[in-house]
């Protein structure tokens, strides 16, 4: 939820100030840029900890995976050991 609260006051700048930039004619590509700059900054600036909750809210869809099972990880275990063996058998050094 923090992610679209920041993602929604970081556009809501960047279009004020492409509004603003347009406005004192500035021209349309340079708004854009000036707008995109501007906004993105001050809402960096302005929002630390809303940032900084959105960030952990992003990072957290990408970390989410499932618990492994216990036969899961004595497998992992048991085809590490044989890849190992096979290593030192072939006098492979890692």
């Amino acid at each position: 939820m923090n992610f679209l609260k920041y993602t929604i006051i970081r556009l809501a700048l960047a279009t004020a100030a492409f509004f603003v930039a347009y406005y004192f004619g500035a021209g349309l590509y340079l708004s854009i840029l000036g707008g995109a700059i501007i906004g993105f900054a001050i809402s960096y600036l302005a929002f630390p900890k809303l940032h900084l909750a959105a960030a952990t809210d992003f990072n957290g869809w990408f970390k989410r995976r499932p618990a492994k099972s216990k036969v899961e990880e004595e497998n992992q275990a048991f085809e590490d050991g044989l890849d190992e063996e096979a290593r030192k058998q072939e006098g492979i050094d890692i």
